[in-house]
């Protein structure tokens, strides 16, 4: 009753590698496609830069308006909204399309895409362009980071430096 099968007690190290040199092509086979498929899918892969630029608000009291319209600004309040605000201003559309006009990515997006009326190729640019944007804050300090990723390095970096310009 109390007799273990050799399943149970475990098979000897020896049947192991039995098995590994009894199926040695097979898995030097198997070994060999995944790096080959890999290696290949990499090298088609398209190169994706990503460019980043940190910039740090400051908010500028605005005490005259306060006074003039006699408004009371809360310090924990207004920052809060202010921080917001501004990223949405990076982030807005009127900013988007200054920035594709300015550095002509609209050209840019005609020759990728085949597409005909003109406000159906702005709207798939801008679709793209927010795709590839992305803004962060930080909790504590009044920190904004842009990134942008573009096939081209030198591309990426000038979207960046549009969208903090504008």
């Amino acid at each position: 009753m109390n007799q273990l099968t050799s399943v149970e007690k475990g098979l000897p190290l020896r049947y192991f590698f039995q098995v590994i040199f009894k199926r040695k092509r097979m898995i030097l086979i198997i070994f060999f496609t995944i790096v080959f498929t890999v290696t290949v899918g990499n090298l088609l892969m398209k190169h994706v830069y990503e460019s980043s630029a940190k910039i740090l608000l400051e908010l500028k009291e605005e005490s005259e308006k306060a006074l003039l319209f006699r408004m009371n600004l809360t310090p924990d309040y207004s920052r809060h909204n202010w921080i917001n605000s501004e990223v949405q201003i990076l982030n807005s559309r009127p900013v988007i399309i200054r920035v594709i006009k300015e550095l002509k990515l609209l050209e840019e997006h005609l020759k990728k895409k085949k597409l005909s009326g003109d406000s159906l190729i702005l709207e798939e640019a801008i679709d793209d362009f927010y795709k590839a944007l992305k803004i962060e804050t930080t909790k504590d300090a009044p920190v904004v980071e842009i990134k942008f990723q573009h096939q081209e390095p030198q591309m990426a970096a000038r979207i960046v430096q549009s969208i903090i310009k504008n």
